[in-house]
């Protein structure tokens, strides 16, 4: 009889744990169930938000006008076609060759960036080319280049404008010659090669030519200033701004990478003006370059491409997402393991592209619309409360719009400096 009764009790028990096992696979059943549906509707209603705010959903509508070669400075024989990859490959053909000639022509010693060392028009701070002879960050580049601890300004930065001559191996040289052309578009532009393509996947090799090219500049250019060499001062401003001309509407990372040559332009046109460098004519081309700027419809024009590509791309984005490759070093600092993700429902990935897409309509194209760039800077706290809001309700939905969304503000905080 004992026995009968503890079978009848497992017996029991199993049915017991049987049916609880049940119920919660329904309920997490239904949880993806709901998420999922909850995801899929909150994609939907974004895109509808796009349409009904007039927004462009077609990657051609955001191409930019068109440029002749023969009056594209981008299109000079050195720039021509620095966008393209072959075969995957960064290094390979004559895109990749350029790429290394241009990197080959810093100096071997080093590079400087001036701004490290507080010196630039913002601050008020001119640069000293002798200190760097002292300097810890520098010993090694200025010591290679000659100059002594001694010597005066005018001496250091001879010498260093004439190590920068050298290295350049004709570099300048052809940047110069090609200031003759009025416009600025890189050939092909970012736009092109894009178009058909994953948009949020392609390689951009040509952003750290041009880092390379806006250091190198902005080293000769104040080195040209502190030597009194007018001609190499100016065309090292001038090009930065043509540089910058050509990458300020290829997306955010154009724009920041324009932002920073026209950085680099203003302290090297402020130290020449600080030493009465300066001639009329080249105040006049300065004037003429600084009002063809307009940076509102820079800025629409690289958030929009932005958004384009993310609602363009989105299969492949959450294929990242679960992978981790855009959301491991967040989750990390959240101490969520990385194979977490392939647990999240899809609906969760849905809601983060609905979120970027809203908060970047709400708050980036159309304030910017209505209110120009400062419109995009006075809503700044606006976005933080929501930022906050969202992810004290639900943090699931807002890890890459809060990751990527107060980035592309913050563009705008640079743009209005």
């Amino acid at each position: 009889m004992r026995g009968f009764f503890r079978c009848l009790l497992g017996a029991r028990w199993r049915r017991v744990l049987l049916l609880v096992i049940g119920g919660l696979v329904v309920l997490l059943v239904g949880f993806y169930q709901v998420e999922n549906w909850r995801g899929r509707v909150a994609w939907e209603e974004a895109v509808a938000m796009v349409e009904a705010h007039g927004e462009t959903q077609d990657w051609d509508e955001l191409a930019p006008e068109p440029v002749p070669d023969e009056d594209n400075f981008g299109a000079i024989p050195l720039l021509k076609g620095i966008t393209e990859v072959v075969d995957g490959d960064e290094e390979a053909g004559e895109a990749g060759v350029k790429r290394e000639r241009i990197r080959g022509a810093r100096l071997e010693h080093g590079r400087i960036n001036f701004r490290s060392l507080g010196s630039s028009a913002g601050t008020g701070i001119l640069t000293d080319l002798v200190r760097l002879r002292s300097d810890l960050s520098w010993p090694a580049l200025m010591e290679g280049i000659g100059v002594d601890v001694g010597d005066g300004k005018i001496e250091a930065a001879t010498k260093l404008l004439s190590a920068i001559e050298e290295q350049s191996d004709g570099v300048l040289e052809e940047l110069s010659e090609g200031l003759e052309r009025r416009e600025s578009q890189l050939s092909p532009s970012v736009h092109q090669v894009a178009k058909g393509r994953n948009k949020l996947a392609i390689v951009l090799p040509h952003v750290n030519t041009m880092t390379d090219l806006t250091e190198l500049l902005g080293m000769r250019g104040i080195a040209a200033v502190q030597s009194g060499d007018r001609e190499a001062a100016f065309e090292s401003c001038a090009i930065l701004l043509k540089l910058a001309e050509a990458t300020g509407g290829e997306g955010a990372i154009g724009m920041l990478t324009a932002q920073t040559q026209r950085s680099a332009a203003v302290d090297i046109l402020w130290e020449g003006l600080v030493d009465q460098l300066w001639e009329e004519s080249d105040l006049l081309w300065y004037s003429e370059a600084f009002g063809r700027i307009d940076l509102e419809e820079e800025y629409l024009r690289s958030i929009r491409l932005e958004l384009v590509a993310i609602i363009e791309s989105s299969d492949w984005l959450e294929s990242q997402l679960v992978s981790g490759l855009l959301l491991w070093p967040m989750l990390e600092l959240n101490g969520i393991p990385e194979r977490a993700l392939r647990l999240f429902p899809r609906g969760w990935f849905d809601q983060n592209r609905a979120t970027v897409v809203r908060w970047t309509t709400d708050y980036l194209t159309q304030p910017a619309d209505s209110a120009g760039i400062m419109g995009v800077v006075a809503i700044e706290d606006k976005l933080g409360k929501a930022s906050l809001r969202d992810h004290a309700r639900f943090a699931p939905y807002t890890w890459l719009a809060a990751s990527w969304v107060p980035p592309m503000q913050n563009m705008a905080w640079q743009a209005a400096i």
